[in-house]
């Protein structure tokens, strides 16, 4: 990955459907020298299923979240 020149920080409640709009175009870039931290506060609309389901598939190695429940 090399060294991360840029940090996204993306807060989010029950905004499932746009958060996974967000982070199919940020992980569509070319680059792959930034970090995506999702702060989520407590969703209950799948956001965290979402999320986890990311995090598994591999397809997003440099993506953090924290969650507030």
């Amino acid at each position: 990955m090399g060294a991360v020149e840029l940090c996204v920080v993306v807060p989010t409640y029950n905004q499932a459907g746009l958060l996974a709009k967000l982070l199919s175009r940020l992980l569509a870039q070319t680059s792959t020298r930034f970090e995506i931290v999702v702060v989520d506060d407590g969703s209950t609309d799948g956001t965290p299923e979402l999320l986890a389901s990311l995090a598994r598939s591999g397809r997003a190695p440099h993506l953090t979240t924290l969650s507030h429940s």
